[in-house]
């Protein structure tokens, strides 16, 4: 769960602003900014859902941005590959970079395996 202080940040970037008791009953900010004005409990909240709405996908496309950098050697021109093999990694790469068009939630992706 994204936390008030991240929430603030992205609804009023550079604003100067404190969180106490962060994440506990009894949270309270403390609005330093005199230029930006200060995001409602409801603009905080919905703000809020969003992101954490959103984190399932930036996970995701996270592990596949590491998958596909783990198999950039695949993609060179000069690699010692077979035919054969050198299809097989274009297919698992592009599986990798079709898969949030597969997908339509981030839990359900199930990773392809990489050739052996």
């Amino acid at each position: 769960m994204t936390n008030t202080a991240e929430v603030i940040a992205v609804l009023r970037p550079g604003a100067s602003a404190s969180v106490h008791g962060l994440g506990s009953e009894s949270e309270t900010i403390i609005w330093h900014d005199t230029v930006q004005t200060e995001p409602t409990r409801a603009e905080i909240d919905a703000k809020r859902a969003e992101l954490d709405a959103a984190q399932p996908w930036i996970d995701a496309r996270t592990e596949r941005d590491q998958l596909l950098r783990d198999s950039d050697w695949t993609a060179v021109t000069d690699t010692a590959l077979s035919e054969a093999d050198q299809t097989d990694w274009e297919d698992y790469r592009q599986a990798l970079r079709d898969i949030p068009q597969t997908y339509d939630d981030a839990d359900d992706v199930v990773w392809p395996d990489a050739p052996a």
